[in-house]
């Protein structure tokens, strides 16, 4: 998969950031700022990808979220041999 610079870093700063973009804003500047000879498929993985990722900060943002902390440490038991 192509990533296009800036793209994805834009609209995850954007959803971040907790604008009052709609889903249909947040596609439309998305497709604004692709080049013009990305196929449907590539569209398609880049929106697959936005919306991963505002389902994963809504997620955080109603507590269900896992620490930094929890998460070194189920990293810290999966590479322990015993």
């Amino acid at each position: 998969m192509r990533v296009w610079s800036g793209v994805k870093i834009t609209v995850v700063i954007c959803i971040e950031a907790k604008t009052t973009m709609s889903d249909r804003e947040t596609v439309l500047e998305l497709v604004k700022r692709l080049p013009p000879n990305v196929s449907l498929r590539e569209i398609l993985r880049e929106i697959e990808f936005i919306a991963a990722v505002k389902e994963g900060l809504e997620e955080i943002n109603q507590g269900l979220g896992v620490s930094i902390e929890s998460v070194e440490q189920m990293i810290e038991a999966w590479t322990t041999t015993k």
